[in-house]
């Protein structure tokens, strides 16, 4: 990050790190509300893709759990319908559980990896995120 300070003498690494500080959270409004001060204060490119990649990140790790939600009811929907047998609701119920975790532990791996890469100061480019969050920016 080649500019250390804003325009309004805020670090812009500080701010990032604030940033992933609420992602973790899961803090969607002090989020949307950081991310706003960066878009219409701070006006700082660096700072905005920064925060948008926190954000975007954040939005597709709700948005997988919620799709996943879903068809978790429908398959409790169809168990209830059909009486499917009780060990494959056991192992759906288990594939639930393991589906929730590894998608925590990948949101958790991938913030930490953005997190390390801002620290350092340099720009942190989070794998999957980075090239979505450009599309929407520009």
């Amino acid at each position: 990050m080649e500019n250390l300070k804003g325009k309004t003498g805020l670090k812009i690494v500080g701010l990032v790190l604030l940033g992933y500080l609420f992602a973790y959270q899961g803090s969607y409004t002090a989020l949307l509300l950081l991310f706003g001060f960066a878009i219409l204060v701070e006006k700082n490119e660096t700072l905005n893709f920064q925060l948008g990649q926190v954000l975007v990140l954040r939005v597709l790790y709700t948005a997988v759990l919620a799709a996943w939600a879903i068809i978790y009811r429908l398959l409790g929907d169809l168990h209830e319908i059909f009486e499917f047998n009780r060990d494959f609701w056991h192992s759906v119920r288990d594939f639930n559980d393991t589906f929730a975790d590894i998608t925590w532990y990948a949101f958790v791996i991938l913030l930490v990896m953005g997190l390390i890469k801002v620290i350092k100061c340099s720009e942190a480019k989070i794998p999957i995120v980075a090239g979505l969050t450009k599309k929407l920016i520009d």
